[in-house]
């Protein structure tokens, strides 16, 4: 029977193979609307927690900073930690040339709780494993690569954005508010920054940079002596080249000179002063390096009372 057929009146009921054909049919489910809008809250929620990531990450940038550094071998975008005394306080975000084309420079992203390390006087050097006759240093980047390691400058420095990394990490004496002196001397030799100045074979001081003078027509080389040892230096002072050896020739035989295994190899100046009651040598003053000591100088021996 067709359904306008039991529409029509007085027409007999469905036969009982039809009211099953009827109750066979699908019937249509509807789903509560709240249900559905829940669907729609979930990416809502992840945008909305993305977002949050985001801005968190932007309000703590710091500034962006520059270190010229002599080797970027090991240094990656992204991956490279810039590290103060085993704390992150930033990230390197870029590894490339100057200008020049001759230096490696690193664009490290600073948080901005460390952003007074962009000062004048921050000092950056790279760590890697390192095996010397200093000791063994670095050896937890054997596992994590080399970190860019800094040092901030004085609190009341001015703001700074480029900077020179150093070859090697400061000594105190290279640091600190000590005495600043220049050398000149017609040949380096072995001598390179970081080569020590002994004082009676106690190290007193460090070479900070070497140059050619502004004629070329000698070495110029930059000293710190540590603040406590700055007293030790007058205007009669001596300083002279301790690297390599010699070899003297005398009634008692053949003598072997060599200051210390270190020198020979990695370059040093010792120091003398004749007497305490000389002038105290002030920053920026300049002296001659000897290519040796002369046999006064090594008998030397006046009191002078050290700084506190």
């Amino acid at each position: 029977m067709s359904p306008e057929q039991m529409d029509m009146p007085g027409a007999p009921g469905p036969t009982t193979n039809e009211a099953v054909a009827f109750d066979s049919l699908p019937v249509a489910r509807v789903e509560p609307k709240s249900r559905a809008r829940l669907i729609w809250l979930v990416p809502i929620l992840a945008l909305v927690a993305v977002a949050t990531l985001v801005i968190q990450e932007w309000r703590d940038r710091g500034p962006l900073i520059e270190v010229e550094v002599p080797r970027a071998s090991g240094l990656e975008s992204g991956r490279t930690a810039v590290v103060s005394q085993g704390v992150r306080i930033g990230l390197v975000e870029e590894v490339r040339l100057d200008a020049t084309l001759e230096h490696p420079i690193v664009v490290v992203r600073l948080h901005r709780w460390a952003s007074a390390f962009a000062r004048k006087g921050s000092l950056f050097w790279v760590v890697r494993p390192s095996i010397g006759f200093r000791g063994v240093s670095g050896l937890e980047t054997l596992t994590s690569g080399p970190v860019l390691e800094a040092r901030p400058g004085p609190a009341d420095a001015t703001w700074a954005i480029r900077f020179v990394g150093l070859t090697r990490a400061p000594t105190d004496a290279a640091t600190n508010s000590g005495l600043r002196i220049s050398l000149s001397t017609a040949r380096l030799g072995s001598i390179r920054a970081g080569s020590t100045v002994t004082y009676r074979d106690i190290d007193v001081g460090e070479v900070t940079d070497v140059q050619l003078s502004a004629d070329a027509k000698s070495v110029v080389i930059a000293v710190t002596i540590g603040e406590r040892y700055a007293p030790l230096v007058r205007a009669g002072s001596r300083f002279w080249n301790t690297s390599g050896f010699g070899v003297d020739l005398g009634m008692t035989g053949l003598k072997l000179r060599a200051e210390s295994l270190e020198s020979m190899i990695g370059g040093g100046i010792a120091l003398a002063t004749p007497s305490a009651s000389e002038a105290a040598a002030k920053n920026g003053d300049s002296f001659d390096l000897a290519p040796e000591p002369e046999k006064d100088w090594l008998r030397w021996a006046p009191a002078i009372e050290l700084a506190k």
